[in-house]
């Protein structure tokens, strides 16, 4: 073996460099502008490194501009100690089970932000692993052990002999063992040797998205392919009776229209003429229960749920008896809350291309999840998904709408009815939102109890939505289950849905301040800004919120010097604090009487200066005006020192930001305009 195998293994099944892993991996190639020109050496399935040194790595996860196809390559590149310079992307994968995300069931899912800690070990072990076949084969090249060899950016170092060799240079003779050499987590990179995470890196994905090589899926064009469009009801679940295709088929270039189980599909050997078939039908649809939803009636039975605590509910987090705390407490503040519908509204329009040839299914989409991909387009071409390909392109967008896959799902079955042609359907921005997945409609219902101190000693929180686990887990499975999750994604709006709870009490008076420091509703209870309540109660026609809570609190507050105050300064009095601040802030060394401090004929917060312009100066008076003059200067010359290293930390900052994301224009807020509009405002207040 080239490495002791440890107790704590990763799996060999992972790591497998069986023909249809390392298929995946090249076959699926790189992106035509980065790609490498030879590729011969595939330590593993995640990874090949051709003889030009271009190492290739497979991205498990969709990029939707989150950068996730350059965060999970520079994890694997970081233990193979690669060059970043020549890391380029190979294509996204469909296999789940080479490529599935641990930390979400071995899927290839990319949603909730489990990617990074998904996937961290495993592609760790990955690059290793791939780190390890390097130096076995340079051990074997040099005749020496590999316990004296060590690995820098892209080479592999014998430090006894000086001789080094890069990984291109391996790759032209290099041999992967088999069987592969298996790492643990102790066998990883220390955290003190990190070259790359934690690091400053270009994105991989700039390049491509700004001189417009980069493919989405709304880019798919194959030979010979036609288009579609679906005509949906205007209602959820309302099927075509009645069709009268007669108009439709009577446009130019419309090849077929098609019954869907959701909708009517006009296929057409152009876009244009799809849409304008899809206009010319006429279709009778059946009742759905959907007709009879109203948002109104259905935020006010959420409501009357959620201010109703003897309705029955899933506890998300219990701390001690709220109830008691805020039946014993001094004053009780209550609260109500709704939330609406929300559309994802993807800058790019749900779409895909779909292409189905006897039992096999070839599918190109912009998709958060091909293993959805997969079960959904062979369902619906009546294969089984090893027989599905599934190509995922770069997301205009997701928010989570593009794991659903009903579009798709749909152009499987109008590809079917043309088979051996590839289907393109766009839907057009009516489409998108009216058959979106929206976000369920929220009630929340809040209690704060609160101490004769303004602290809070309860708090009951309870929340009425759709329920996410009900959605998509079948009623009996759901029976069974015992928890609940909130929902942050959407589903039918026919569906009524259970509640949930969040119920504290006690604890330190701090915690307590910090817990209602969060946005929302109660945010001015702590802050205690009696006009700023008075102002939110008016808009809000409530007027729990006009009662001032605890002034004599917030009042010896305002005497603590250096104190938060909760009120409105008058000007001058805004004027004097912010040059005491300044001056007290200054150096010692540049610190005066405060006659120097403000601008020339005054002596700071005393009035006037008796030297005017207008006037004769007696020698004495003009020297000590030069001494303002200098301790003025003096110190106005360390304010502007302090905005000048400020600044340059901004613009730092900014470069950083600016390479990672791509973007030159991202400066322009650190490099000047925010900070002119403080001076000038700076300059009025003295």
């Amino acid at each position: 073996m080239l490495y002791d195998i440890r107790t704590e293994t990763l799996s060999r099944r992972a790591f497998l460099v069986t023909s249809g892993a390392v298929g995946v991996a090249v076959a699926f190639g790189s992106l035509p502008e980065v790609g490498s020109a030879a590729s011969p050496l595939a330590p593993n399935a995640w990874v090949t490194i051709g003889e030009d040194g271009i190492v290739m790595i497979v991205p498990p996860a969709v990029e939707m501009g989150q950068g996730v196809q350059t965060s999970l390559p520079l994890i694997l590149a970081e233990d193979l100690d690669a060059d970043w310079s020549k890391v380029r992307l190979a294509a996204t994968p469909d296999d789940d089970r080479v490529y599935g995300n641990p930390g979400f069931s071995n899927q290839l899912t990319t949603v909730g932000s489990f990617a990074v800690t998904g996937y961290y070990e495993k592609l760790r072990l990955a690059g290793a692993q791939a780190r390890a076949v390097l130096l076995a084969n340079a051990a074997e090249l040099w005749k020496v052990p590999a316990s004296e060899l060590a690995t820098e950016p892209g080479i592999v170092v014998h430090a006894k002999s000086g001789r080094t060799i890069s990984y291109g240079d391996l790759a032209k003779t290099a041999k992967v063992p088999n069987p592969l050499p298996q790492l643990a987590a102790a066998d990883l990179k220390p955290p003190s040797q990190f070259r790359l995470i934690g690091k400053d890196v270009p994105r991989l994905d700039t390049p491509a998205k700004a001189n417009g090589t980069a493919k989405f899926g709304i880019d798919t064009q194959l030979p010979d392919m036609l288009y579609a469009a679906i005509l949906y009801p205007s209602v959820q679940h309302q099927k075509p009776e009645q069709i009268d295709d007669s108009g439709a088929k009577a446009v130019t270039g419309v090849v077929k229209v098609v019954a869907l189980p959701a909708g009517v599909g006009v296929i057409a050997e152009t876009i244009e003429a799809a849409r304008k078939g899809k206009d010319a039908l006429k279709v009778t649809w059946s009742a759905a229960e959907a007709q009879n939803y109203t948002t109104e009636q259905i935020l006010q039975d959420y409501s009357a749920i959620a201010a109703d605590w003897n309705q029955p509910g899933v506890e998300m987090l219990g701390k001690g008896d709220a109830a008691a705390a805020i039946k014993g407490a001094v004053k009780v503040l209550t609260a109500d809350f709704v939330s609406e519908h929300v559309s994802h509204v993807c800058m790019e329009p749900l779409n895909a291309t779909v292409k189905v040839d006897g039992d096999k299914v070839e599918t190109w989409s912009g998709n958060q999840s091909p293993t959805n991909r997969k079960i959904l387009a062979a369902t619906a071409a009546g294969a089984t998904p090893n027989k599905v390909t599934v190509h995922t392109a770069f997301l205009g967008g997701g928010f989570g709408r593009k794991t659903d896959g009903d579009e798709l799902f749909q152009t499987t079955l109008l590809a079917k009815a043309v088979a051996g042609r590839p289907v393109k359907m766009i839907w057009s921005r009516e489409d998108d939102i009216m058959n979106d997945k929206f976000r369920p409609l929220t009630a929340q219902h809040v209690e704060v109890g609160l101490d004769a101190l303004g602290d809070i000693v309860g708090w009951r929180h309870r929340i009425v939505n759709e329920s996410y686990l009900a959605r998509v887990m079948p009623p009996d499975l759901f029976a069974k289950v015992k928890r609940d999750v909130v929902s942050g994604g959407g589903g039918d709006m026919s569906y009524t849905v259970p509640n949930h709870r969040v119920e504290w009490a006690g604890g330190a008076r701090r915690r307590c301040r910090g817990l209602a420091r969060h946005r929302g509703g109660l945010y001015q209870v702590c802050h205690r800004d009696p006009d700023r309540r008075d102002r939110r109660a008016q808009r809000a026609g409530s007027g729990y919120l006009s009662d001032r809570v605890d002034q004599g609190r917030s009042a010896r507050r305002d005497r603590v010097p250096g104190g938060r105050r909760h009120g409105r300064l008058e000007p001058e009095a805004a004027r004097s604090r912010a040059r005491d601040c300044l001056f007290q802030c200054a150096p010692q060394s540049h610190r005066g009487s405060g006659r120097g401090v403000g601008r020339r004929g005054e002596r700071g917060d005393q009035g006037p200066s008796p030297v005017g312009r207008g006037r004769r100066r007696s020698r004495r008076a003009t020297q000590e005006h030069r001494g303002a003059d200098r301790k003025r200067h003096d110190l106005w010359a360390w304010c502007r020192s302090r905005r000048a290293d400020h600044r340059q930390e901004r613009r730092r900052a900014a470069d950083q930001l600016s390479r990672i994301s791509g973007h030159a224009d991202v400066r322009c807020a650190a490099d000047g305009g925010e900070g002119d509009f403080h001076r000038q405002q700076a300059d009025r207040n003295r």
